[in-house]
């Protein structure tokens, strides 16, 4: 897969962004991958596709970005297996792992969180460089359009990645030009769906204040630990896989 060329703040023209990954190389992780699946959101079959075609799509540049903002709880497994495999592409070429956020925002009616989340962005906005907004499904972009308005008026240079979302942004009026313009996906459908909720996440909205970021369970479940090897098998297979490309 060839390196795609972009202007900062421009994310990656639609010619190129549907051009898919070869199949053959995603089938080719996917074997390798599913034989050590162990919590419910890696076993999903669809759904670990749909990551696999992201992180191809993404190959090319993982190693740009300085920060993973990660939309909501859900959004959590995929921006740590996306981070995990920045980390060690960054640590290869002698630069430091990515900075990592996790920020509550997804669907509620709360201005305060909002505010919250505003003036976090804020306060680290000099500092987040390249960042890459990272969530698991997108429907009518309303949620994640949300952070996208905020780090665009605080002139962060972003791009947006989901699992999957679920229409066409070439040909979704209700997508957002500066969300469709940024965007990288892995498939179009509820693929992204597969790795939203579940005790796997090992984290909560907090639903006992307005704070601008999830919070943690109390108790790590089973589940979270069969989901954070999960991601560390998945990005060691997938970096085995792409090696040759770096």
């Amino acid at each position: 897969m060839k390196r795609l060329e972009y202007a900062p703040g421009e994310g990656i023209p639609f010619s190129e962004l549907e051009i898919a990954p070869s199949e053959e190389r995603v089938t080719r992780i996917l074997d390798a991958f599913e034989p050590h699946a162990q919590s419910k959101q890696f076993k999903a079959t669809e759904g670990v596709q749909s990551l696999i075609r992201l992180a191809l799509k993404l190959e090319g540049k993982l190693q740009d970005y300085e920060t993973i903002l990660s939309d909501d709880a859900s959004g959590r497994i995929v921006s740590l297996v996306l981070r995990k495999i920045a980390e060690e592409r960054r640590a290869r070429m002698g630069q430091e792992p990515p900075r990592l956020w996790f920020l509550a925002a997804g669907r509620h009616h709360n201005h305060e969180i909002d505010g919250n989340i505003e003036r976090f962005v804020e306060e680290k906005a000099s500092d987040l460089g390249k960042s890459l907004l990272v969530t698991e499904y997108i429907a009518s972009g309303k949620s994640i359009m949300k952070i996208v308005d905020i780090l665009k008026a605080r002139g962060v240079d972003f791009d947006v990645a989901t699992v999957s979302l679920r229409d066409d942004p070439e040909s979704a009026p209700e997508y957002p030009e500066d969300l469709v313009s940024r965007i990288t996906y892995g498939s179009v459908g509820e693929e992204g769906l597969k790795f939203f909720r579940g005790d796997a996440l090992g984290v909560h909205k907090n639903k006992l204040g307005p704070g601008p970021h999830p919070v943690k369970d109390s108790v790590r479940s089973d589940e979270v630990r069969k989901a954070r090897e999960d991601i560390d098998t998945f990005a060691e297979l997938f970096l085995k896989e792409t090696n040759t490309h770096l």
